[in-house]
């Protein structure tokens, strides 16, 4: 009987119409898919799938997709390295031919897995549900998709001192040489909800110490410029005879100046290794300090500023953590770079007492040397004992998931599978760039506009200049918790939606300033809508990562900036305009409830890429 009949399952009735020989040549595709999985056989591999083919791989703790032959097979090879052995046995096959070209299956999967680099055994289970199509009279696979239902991670101990096989042994042989592990499984719960168990080493995350370096780095270069500038104002306006306007004008030079770099430093975070660039970043921090401490003239001041400084700022500050720190995580990518973020406040808090305490004791160009070498040196420091450009590197895998993602000579922005190396031209005519650079920097303006703005209004509004500061003191605190929250919930929670709950705070906050609340209220608010508005720029940072991919992070944030700068200069300068024409903050308000509404907009028509996480296990 012709297997061209009917649609068709194994479970029918209709016994004389069933298509075995169909069916036996599926069974056997699958099988040979496995074979070439355990063994290594790419080039065989490659044979099962149509062109189109696309792959789906979901566990507790990773998700994995690929569209076209080429990129699964890049992907599995990525990951079934020298130092993998894998067995995958299928069974239980549940087979529809449903016309004389086209098939599904499910099967059952048990599956076992050993890093013998890191010492790491995963035992576990799923289920596959694939699409298989006759091409030129041989069945192929056209999607393969699996979701675990179980994941035993456990750690081993080898005999043996050395990673890879000895001469003549093959990989299998090699798992003989494994001693008996201890085990404690965890069954997937009933609910739809991916959980698995790990007793994978208790070493941190060499990722987390990236975080760790970036948050010095980024507090260290930020605390000392951004913040620390109105500290200098005084004393240079005295010594050169400037107006505090001219004298403020060092502050548009630095803001230039981080626009100008921005583009230039994430390409060349993209292009060379982060190391060098930070660190050379910080060298170029401290030069610029010691020459604005020795100008005789304020122009050599502002061309410091403009160049050696700025560069130093953008390159071992915030552009260059954040860009290392978006290679090392995807699915923790939220969190990282909400406790990222959180070093911007803490460099306002930390920096300022010791710059002022500095200048008290030695005057304010002795204070600028010793502030530079002090930046300058710990932040170098920090980034050569610390950076790395990426888990492969270290032999690790993004988020500290236990396999390695092994490619050597893999270069710092090189993409992982799945993700794009973007260069400008394609980039700039990308919907999503515009609406995420707009969308953020029209809030990422307000936000400034509102922080610079905070103590003057709370003084026009009838507070001491003391309940005013602690206005923005409550306002800073609460925007640094929000930091934290709103990263770790970005793990969790569509992004563009939690952007739309930041920009209903500001919102909300912008209604309360405009109502001319008492001073209890208007403290209870910065208190509470605070923890919303700090959220903005982890938002910015996750989203951008999750639309581009790490590959081209730096190049990507870079030319961001030159469209998200001009809105936070003009919305501070905007808000002091319309103070000068009417007395009051209420019209400025009003216009930023507007933005906060667009805004909002914006980043809902953002359409980020699917989360691509490559496993350690992805067949």
């Amino acid at each position: 009987m012709s297997s061209a009949l009917l649609p068709y399952s194994i479970h029918s009735t209709e016994l004389p119409m069933l298509p075995l020989e169909d069916i036996e040549l599926i069974r056997q595709l699958k099988y040979a898919y496995c074979r070439c999985i355990d063994t290594a056989a790419f080039d065989e591999l490659e044979t099962l799938f149509t062109e189109d083919a696309s792959v789906r791989y979901e566990g507790g703790s990773y998700l994995f997709e690929a569209q076209g032959r080429a990129d699964i097979l890049t992907a599995l090879r990525y990951a079934f390295h020298a130092d993998a052995i894998a067995l995958h046995h299928v069974n239980h096959p549940e087979i529809t031919v449903t016309s004389a070209t086209e098939a599904t299956g499910v099967w059952y999967l048990k599956d076992w897995f050993c890093d013998l680099r890191n010492k790491i055994i995963t035992d576990g289970s799923s289920l596959y549900r694939d699409t298989y199509v006759k091409q030129n009279g041989k069945w192929l696979i056209k999607r393969a998709t699996y979701s675990r239902i179980f994941r035993d991670r456990h750690a081993v101990h080898r005999t043996a001192q050395h990673h890879r096989a000895p001469a003549g042994e093959d990989r299998h042989e090699a798992a003989a040489r494994l001693s008996p592990p201890s085990r404690v499984i965890a069954p997937e719960p009933e609910s739809a909800a991916m959980t698995e168990s790990s007793a994978a080493p208790t070493r941190l995350f060499h990722g987390w110490w990236i975080v760790a370096a970036g948050f010095i780095c980024t507090l260290l270069a930020l605390g000392s410029t951004t913040y620390t500038f109105g500290l200098f104002v005084a004393p240079m306006a005295e010594e050169f005879g400037l107006s505090r306007a001219d004298a403020n004008g060092g502050f548009i030079f630095l803001l230039l100046g981080f626009a100008l770099w921005a583009p230039i430093v994430g390409r060349l975070m993209d292009r060379l290794p982060a190391r060098a660039v930070m660190s050379v970043g910080a060298l170029s921090f401290g030069a610029g300090f010691f020459i604005i401490a020795l100008a005789p003239a304020p122009w050599m001041m502002a061309l410091a500023i403009l160049f050696p400084v700025a560069f130093g700022t953008v390159a071992c500050g915030a552009l260059g953590a954040n860009t290392v720190t978006s290679r090392w995580f995807r699915r923790l990518r939220g969190r990282a770079m909400g406790l990222l973020a959180v070093s911007t406040s803490a460099g306002g808090f930390t920096m300022p007492p010791l710059v002022a305490f500095l200048m008290e004791q030695f005057g304010w160009r002795t204070a600028l040397m010793i502030q530079g070498t002090l930046v300058s040196v710990i932040a170098a420091l920090v980034v050569l004992w610390l950076i790395r450009d990426k888990p492969a590197d270290l032999g690790l895998q993004h988020d500290g998931d236990s396999a390695p993602l092994d490619l050597p000579q893999q270069s710092a922005q090189a993409a992982a599978p799945g993700e794009t190396v973007w260069r400008y031209g394609p980039l700039l005519r990308n919907a999503n760039f515009w609406l995420l650079a707009c969308g953020a920097g029209i809030l990422l303006g307000a936000d400034q506009a509102l922080l610079a703005s905070m103590v003057p209004y709370g003084i026009d509004a009838g507070f001491t200049p003391a309940q005013a500061a602690l206005l923005m003191s409550s306002l800073t605190f609460s925007a640094i918790i929000g930091k934290l929250i709103i990263g770790a919930l970005a793990d969790r929670v569509d992004k563009r939606w939690l952007f739309c709950a930041v920009a209903a705070c500001n919102f909300t906050f912008l209604i309360v300033l405009m109502s001319g609340p008492s001073y209890p209220v208007l403290m209870l608010a910065c208190g509470i809508i605070g923890l919303a508005i700090g959220g903005t720029y982890p938002l910015w940072m996750t989203l951008t990562a999750d639309c581009f991919g790490s590959a081209s992070f730096g190049s990507v944030m870079g030319a961001m900036n030159l469209v998200v700068m001009p809105f936070s200069i003009v919305a501070i300068r905007f808000i002091g305009e319309v103070f000068d024409r009417t007395g009051g903050y209420n019209p400025a308000f009003m216009v930023f409830i507007g933005t906060a509404v667009v805004s909002a907009l914006l980043v809902l028509m953002v359409k980020p890429s699917r989360s691509q996480v490559v496993s350690h296990e992805p067949a």
